[in-house]
């Protein structure tokens, strides 16, 4: 068996001290690669002070940068060489660059003599014109110089073929904490169905407005259940949305950003999961509801019919007020789900071991013609 490979983790998103939640989902994928090969995560950010912070987050070395912002481009660089210089120190030689969404930090990692893998998540080569015409030739630039892309989803992966992303690609999704995002043990509570929602709170792409218009339809036609809505986003706009939208105070509850366990912990207390985003990759929310045994409604958007299936839920349109509040009463009429079970197919989609064996193989395909193995 060839030896365990050293990972370079770069990320051009990560939690840091502006936005603790950025790129969660990033952690999460390098953390559990770190079960499996020794690895280091090196992100950089800028701040009114500089400094090299490191730091261990479970087997995962991470090595956050922080740097003024002079020149944009050359402090960046530079912020990337000082964390590189410390990994350097404590002894840390890579074998393979693993990047985390290619731009911004994959301009530094062009300048990389290492075999590159490269994660994508970004929804926005859905519709690339948003960049200017330099930055989709640097894109692709970066692009092309994988060994292998692997988007979290098969529709991702098209949009990167059809944006001119040529290399290889394995398509590797995100991961749950199946031992964090369990089903929960014993009876339901009596009392009215709850439906959860959990995003962004951004209206241009989780379509919030349009989900409080479907639950004020359905409320005017029935009383058996309540909204649980809440996360990142500005939640006192969201209550101006709701009171245009007519919905009752007495038909929904708001709550702010919540941690990992807070998560998992309202999931069980909850009935179904809704939602009505105009677009999505693949996203993580919706797997962990469904390991926590939630039935899903939801729009039939992005790479989301790719794993969400008729033993998961239903999907409706995107846009489809009307569709969606239907869906929404046929999951009402089911009553709860109990007990409630895991979907089946996370195990091999989204767990922990699933994902990181993924990832070991990949690599190991990568490291073969350098290291002669195979």
């Amino acid at each position: 068996m060839p030896p365990k490979p050293h990972i370079l983790h770069l990320a051009s998103w990560y939690p840091g001290r502006k936005d603790p939640r950025l790129g969660n989902f990033i952690q999460r994928h390098a953390e559990v690669i770190a079960r499996h090969c020794s690895s280091a995560l090196l992100y950089a950010e800028p701040a009114e002070a500089a400094s090299v912070e490191l730091k261990w987050h479970g087997s995962l070395r991470e090595v956050r940068v922080y740097y003024r912002k002079k020149r944009p481009w050359i402090s960046y660089r530079r912020a990337l060489y000082r964390g590189l210089q410390a990994l350097r120190r404590e002894g840390f030689q890579p074998d393979l660059l693993h990047l985390h969404v290619a731009f911004p930090a994959g301009l530094w990692a062009l300048e990389q003599r290492l075999p590159m893998v490269i994660s994508e998540h970004h929804s926005g080569y859905h519709t690339p014109d948003q960049w200017p015409t330099w930055e989709r030739f640097i894109r692709r630039a970066i692009l092309n110089k994988a060994a292998f892309i692997c988007p979290v989803s098969d529709h991702l992966g098209e949009a990167l073929r059809y944006f001119g992303a040529a290399r290889p690609q394995k398509t590797i999704g995100n991961v749950v904490d199946d031992r964090l995002f369990h089903p929960p043990k014993g009876s339901r509570p009596a009392g009215r169905m709850r439906l959860m929602h959990l995003s962004s709170l951004a209206d241009q792409w989780k379509n919030i407005r349009g989900l409080l218009r479907a639950v004020a339809q359905l409320y005017q036609r029935r009383r058996d259940f309540e909204l649980w809505l809440g996360g990142d986003g500005n939640l006192e706009q969201v209550k101006r949305w709701a009171a245009e939208a007519q919905l009752p105070e007495e038909a929904w509850r708001c709550f702010g950003p919540l941690k990992p366990q807070e998560v998992a912990a309202m999931m069980r207390k909850c009935d179904g999961f809704v939602l009505f985003s105009h677009t999505e990759n693949q996203p993580v929310v919706l797997l962990e509801a469904m390991s926590t045994g939630l039935p899903i409604v939801s729009s039939d958007v992005g790479g989301i019919p790719e794993f969400v299936d008729e033993k998961a839920g239903q999907l409706v349109a995107a846009g489809d007020e009307a569709a969606l509040a239907e869906a929404l009463a046929q999951w009402l009429d089911k009553g709860p789900v109990c007990p409630r079970e895991s979907h089946p197919a996370l195990a091999s989609l989204a767990s922990e071991e699933a994902v990181g064996a993924s990832f070991e193989r990949l690599y190991q395909q990568v490291l073969a013609p350098e290291t002669g193995a195979g």
